[in-house]
């Protein structure tokens, strides 16, 4: 039996941090993989640490095979390395040398949860993806068939670093649409018919043998975006996705903002057009932001049309130039600027990312998102910037990765307070 297949049949064990250390020790590691190649002058600087400090903390890292030197030039957007040079006691500068995280001996698997259907992504520790999307259906949402499900697709990402020659995968996380406890415990997931608490992290990692971890989808696809993605070296910035749900994440001073709350949809039923469509959800108000679902498109598109439609016929019809549609487009572009000053007005972000599975359609009506901000935002108030980022799946699997990642370099204790 090859050493590969041995290692499945190991008992599972809690992940452990990647190496032992202060808590600077794994914050350097992190900012390293956020921002390197970076020089130990950029470190320095980043937190007010003197450069004896940062020298001892990255030569552990060195030692303990963490992080390596190299000749590349930084290049995230988010530093501005203007120390890139040392100097001698006679001025003369020499290049410095930068860090980079070792991203090639460990491999993670990031898994999103959605309705009746699961995809999964193996990554480096870049969170670089490292083969194809592996997908599963399944019409049985029961937490035993679902944690069978997930297995599949595990073991199918584990084939494929096995024929890449890539490390077996370390960790696994799952992104799921609900309410998540601190220890991964899934508390209600109402798109899985979820109403009661379920270990399903405990589950894989029993059928797999591989530590799992289980995290809300959206706090794990902001994570995504704050460590490796659209918002690097953002300090305030919002994310609010649509889809099947409305969803919004905030990033203040650097820290996501954390509440017992927050993984209860707080963004589904804020007003954002008095004269809008009923709440699909059954309650008495009307307008509220369930308006830019999928359902409630749908459901305002058949009316228009006389006919039944689905969401991706009005999608398709928006593509198409249909006269209804592209009214029906503005119209939502309007209302996702009124949601959009309504975070800007209130959390202060300097930049909101429109992200989620239908945010794509919005790019047929930019202005009448600018007119939406427009009429709700104070005229002298400084523009809102934002952005509409990809709306395919990829980001929310490697959201789930992301997660694991962070529990790996962070340690459990810091991944979850920070």
């Amino acid at each position: 039996m090859a050493d590969f297949e041995k290692a499945a049949l190991l008992p599972p064990q809690a992940a452990k941090p990647w190496f032992d250390g202060s808590e600077w020790t794994h914050r350097l590691a992190a900012d390293i993989l956020m921002y390197g190649p970076i020089s130990r002058t950029g470190l320095a600087r980043l937190h007010s640490l003197s450069q004896g400090t940062v020298s001892r903390i990255t030569a552990d890292l060195i030692y303990d095979g963490v992080i390596t030197s190299t000749d590349e030039e930084n290049t995230s957007p988010a530093l501005d390395d203007e120390d890139s040079e040392d100097k001698d006691s006679a001025g003369r500068g020499r290049p410095q040398t930068n860090l980079r995280i070792i991203d090639n001996t460990h491999t993670f698997v990031g898994i999103n949860l959605r309705g009746e259907v699961a995809r999964a992504m193996l990554v480096n520790t870049s969170c670089v993806p490292q083969g194809k999307t592996h997908e599963v259906y399944f019409s049985n949402t029961s937490p035993e068939n679902v944690a069978r499900s997930l297995a599949q697709l595990v073991n199918s990402c584990c084939a494929e670093a096995q024929a890449k020659k890539l490390p077996r995968p370390h960790m696994i996380g799952v992104s799921v649409g609900g309410h998540i406890l601190d220890d991964g415990t899934v508390d209600q997931a109402p798109f899985l018919a979820w109403n009661h608490r379920v270990d399903l992290g405990g589950m894989v990692s029993q059928l797999t043998h591989i530590p799992c971890y289980v995290f809300n989808n959206l706090d794990s696809l902001l994570r995504y975006q704050q460590w490796f993605g659209a918002g690097i070296g953002e300090t305030d910035f919002a994310i609010v996705t649509v889809g099947a749900g409305v969803g919004y994440g905030l990033v203040a001073g650097g820290e996501v903002v954390q509440a017992p709350g927050e993984s209860y949809g707080l963004a589904g039923h804020i007003l954002i057009d008095p004269d809008g469509p009923a709440c699909l959800s059954g309650r008495r108000h009307r307008g509220c932001s369930q308006c830019l679902t999928n359902d409630s498109l749908a459901q305002e598109y058949s009316e228009m049309m006389g006919s039944p439609k689905s969401f991706d016929d009005y999608a398709h019809d928006v593509v198409q130039g249909v006269p209804q549609a592209k009214r029906l487009v503005q119209r939502e572009a309007f209302r996702m600027g009124a949601l959009l000053a309504v975070v800007a007005n209130m959390a202060m972000p300097h930049t909101i990312f429109i992200s989620g599975e239908s945010c794509s359609i919005l790019k047929y009506a930019m202005e009448s998102i600018r007119m939406g901000l427009a009429e709700y935002r104070p005229s002298r108030a400084p523009q809102v910037e934002f952005s509409i980022l990809q709306d395919d799946d990829s980001p929310w699997m490697m959201g789930a990765a992301t997660q694991a990642i962070r529990l790996f370099i962070l340690g459990p204790k810091m991944a979850l307070h920070s």
